[in-house]
């Protein structure tokens, strides 16, 4: 027993003396044109940035980053007061998370290490969460509900829009679409949900004429709503912890709103006094 004890201990030893001042591998970040968005996150804040050139100023400062010989050994810092990054692109999403430490700067990449970067990358995203104002009602981060995420994307009224609301998405999502027929085809729409989509809610004028066309394209996850209340009632209902919810119609709003700021403004309404 005693020689595998020591067996044990000299593997131990020789790990650590291996590991001892190694530095971290180059960090691994995603490329520019590939992400639609990022989703900046303090304890319970999320504001979610969707601007190329605040997109790309983030990325290039932050692979200038300097390697330790620190280890990242866990999902989330030792250090706990961080700044959750995430980059969300349409293949998934990629996490790095920044912290202050002794007066020194860090993003960590879980399992790939931790480097130096300057404290004006750090200020930048930490007033990012204070100054920052999203586009109302484009992609736009409502709330987190017992692990559902809600995104009011009412501005998107037509179906070229709409695609870009679900390409912003990386969990499994309850879609609302449908309202006024401008005689739109939604074909390419649906094709985009590139089994993103976990359940199609529909309403409004067009939801028969969606229906058919998701069946068309083999799309036979649906729900018809007699109102915008019974769909949003039906997704807070039904959605589950790592999935989201997402308004994005593809249609004008004409036929049960005045516009789609009124349509996205009773989403919000809806979605945050479910928790009252």
């Amino acid at each position: 027993m005693k020689k595998y004890i020591v067996l044990f201990l000299s593997l131990v030893c020789l790990f650590t003396l291996c590991s001892c001042g190694k530095t971290a591998a180059p960090i691994v970040l995603p490329e520019p044109e590939k992400i639609v968005s990022i989703d900046v996150t303090n304890g319970k804040t999320t504001k979610t940035y969707t601007d190329s050139t605040w997109i790309q100023e983030i990325i290039s400062a932050i692979s200038d980053s300097e390697p330790t010989s620190k280890q990242s050994v866990q999902d989330t810092p030792q250090n706990k007061s961080y700044i959750k990054i995430d980059f969300q692109f349409e293949a998934g999403a990629s996490t790095l998370f920044v912290y202050e430490d002794s007066g020194k700067y860090y993003v960590e990449q879980p399992y790939q290490g931790i480097y130096i970067i300057s404290s004006d990358l750090f200020e930048k995203i930490k007033e990012a969460l204070v100054t920052f104002q999203a586009v109302e009602h484009r992609i736009e981060y409502v709330a987190e509900i017992a692990g559902v995420r809600y995104y009011n994307d009412s501005k998107a009224n037509n179906p070229d829009a709409a695609i870009q609301g679900i390409r912003a998405m990386n969990r499994p999502t309850y879609l609302i679409g449908g309202g006024y027929d401008k005689q739109s085809e939604y074909g390419d729409w649906i094709r985009a949900f590139d089994q993103k989509v976990r359940k199609l809610v529909l309403i409004g004028d067009t939801k028969e004429k969606i229906a058919q066309a998701a069946r068309e394209q083999g799309f036979f996850d649906l729900v018809l709503c007699s109102s915008f209340e019974e769909a949003v009632s039906y997704c807070l209902a039904n959605a589950r912890s790592g999935e989201a919810v997402l308004l994005s119609p593809a249609c004008a709003s004409w036929d049960m709103f005045k516009s789609y700021e009124e349509r996205g403004r009773i989403f919000k309404e809806l979605v945050r006094s479910s928790v009252k």
